[in-house]
């Protein structure tokens, strides 16, 4: 669960959900920057769904990853490289999905326990 902090709220821009890609953005409408959740989708399926929705990847903090089955994957560590992007996974996620792992810079690799909370700027994220 993503709750933003006391006096603020957000959005949620869906930009795929299906067994092809899923990829959400939360976006704290207080400070404009936004965490993606999951990257199951192409660069260029990414920045369409960014203009779409009226986004702006450059306000982009940090990518989320539930899992790491291929359609919540498959652009991670493109998203992550190109916009310098921070990860944030448990490290048994991180574990089994070595191929994008070991694309992703080691300082942008982020973990987190399923059973404590954490945030990401000014967005509270509850595994």
């Amino acid at each position: 669960m993503v709750k933003s902090m006391p006096h603020n709220t957000f959005t949620l821009h869906v930009l795929a959900s299906g067994s092809k890609g899923n990829a959400s953005i939360v976006e704290s409408t207080q400070s404009g920057v936004g965490i993606l959740i999951d990257c199951g989708i192409t660069r260029k399926r990414f920045l369409e769904g960014c203009d779409e929705v009226g986004f702006d990847p450059a306000n982009l903090q940090a990518i989320l990853v539930t899992h790491e089955h291929s359609d919540h994957i498959k652009g991670l560590s493109t998203i992550s490289h190109k916009f310098d992007i921070p990860v944030f996974a448990t490290r048994e996620t991180f574990d089994a999905m070595p191929t994008q792992t070991e694309k992703i810079s080691n300082k942008n690799i982020n973990y987190f326990y399923p059973d404590e909370k954490f945030n990401i700027n000014d967005l509270e994220i509850t595994p």
